[in-house]
């Protein structure tokens, strides 16, 4: 489902509904928008569902393990190990027929017969947006700027965020998830769609016909 479609304009106008009616109730309203992520996600490929979840819930657990020890070696480990796996994840989709295809090169240049086998898989759409919402997580909990989450809800909710899935931006952990404990309000969606106001900018009266648009942005 790309952005610029009409399936997409319908798919984030029920959305969009559905999260208002349920702003006032924080919870369920956490647990829709996780559905509707991933439903815009397997509209790709349901089969790579497994990686967007796994990688969920792999990097709460971790970041609860890691928020319960103390300064010291063994955080400094559970950090290297969950920075590695995460990485891992990418560098197997992202750059694994690449070095076996540079190995295979190199051995043939040597006269050595080689039959290294290549991972024939689609790479996964937001792989590198995957890697580095869970990088951030657990880099913001190691360092003491963000309690681990308790809710595997708000965690879900970060890393499968339809709007920056596959388009960016990378939004540091802390900063997300502060916005999560509490209800929308009608000023954001103001902002969303007139931005914020500059002071500087003036319109002459009668240089152009008011807009609908214009009257909610004053």
């Amino acid at each position: 489902m790309l952005f610029p479609t009409i399936e997409f304009a319908a798919f984030f106008a029920i959305v969009f509904a559905v999260t208002w009616l349920l702003n006032n109730q924080n919870d369920p309203k956490k647990w829709f928008l996780v559905a509707a992520s991933y439903l815009f996600y397997a509209a790709w490929n349901p089969n790579y569902l497994f990686i967007l979840f796994g990688s969920s819930l792999g990097n709460y657990l971790l970041a609860l393990w890691m928020g319960s020890l103390p300064d010291g070696r063994a955080r400094k480990w559970l950090l290297a190990f969950g920075v590695a796996a995460n990485l891992g994840l990418l560098g197997v989709f992202k750059y694994y027929n690449f070095f076996v295809a540079n190995v295979d090169n190199l051995l043939s240049s040597l006269g050595v017969q080689s039959s290294l086998p290549f991972l024939e898989v689609a790479l996964p759409v937001a792989i590198s947006f995957i890697t580095f919402h869970a990088l951030s997580y657990l880099i913001d909990v190691y360092r003491r700027e963000l309690q681990p989450t308790r809710s595997l809800v708000d965690l879900l909710f970060y890393i499968s965020f339809f709007p920056h899935l596959v388009a960016g931006p990378i939004v540091r952990a802390k900063d997300f998830l502060s916005q999560t404990t509490h209800r929308s309000e009608p000023e954001n969606i103001r902002l969303a769609f007139c931005g914020v106001p500059d002071p500087r900018r003036a319109v002459q009266e009668g240089d152009r016909r008011e807009l609908p648009l214009d009257r909610l942005c004053r």
